[in-house]
């Protein structure tokens, strides 16, 4: 069952979808309280922290962009930047990631015929990205359906 109709955002989850809900506007305005504070001292850091929220503000469906902001994110993170806003931040980003996947999968398999080499590249992805979703947050619900996705897959 599709939670996502291919003339949907893929970057925005469904009202009907049963999903977990990004919740942007709690998530930038925790950034920006963040950024206008001297937590974050370097300027680099700084930067792809505001960068990644002014995508937050006005995403695109470009995904180039969307990992970017997410790589940067987590980047940081490993090199050890540790904050709640932070933490939620790459959680919203790693949230999108697995949206526009279980999105580009399903509109692949929307095709007549199915584009099943796409269908294939966004079931690996989003099982990659759910999976981490699921290691960091405890929510198998990205998991759960791109799990669904990989069984339909097979079935074709």
């Amino acid at each position: 069952m599709s939670t996502l109709q291919p003339t949907e955002d893929p970057l925005v989850p469904s009202k009907k979808d049963a999903l977990p809900k990004p919740q942007t506007g709690a998530v930038v305005a925790a950034i920006r309280a963040l950024l206008s504070g001297e937590t974050i001292v370097d300027a680099n850091d700084r930067r792809s922290i505001a960068d990644a929220v002014a995508f937050l503000d006005a995403p695109t469906h470009n995904l180039p962009d969307l990992a970017r902001h997410a790589s940067s994110i987590g980047e940081l993170m490993a090199y050890g930047l540790s904050d709640p806003s932070v933490d939620a931040l790459n959680m919203h980003l790693q949230m999108l990631l697995c949206v526009h996947h279980i999105a580009a999968a399903e509109q692949g398999l929307a095709q007549v015929p199915p584009d099943l080499e796409g269908v294939r590249h966004s079931v690996t992805c989003a099982l990659d990205f759910s999976s981490s979703y699921f290691k960091d947050n405890n929510d198998d619900s990205f998991l759960n359906q791109a799990r669904a996705l990989q069984a339909r897959l097979e079935q074709l």
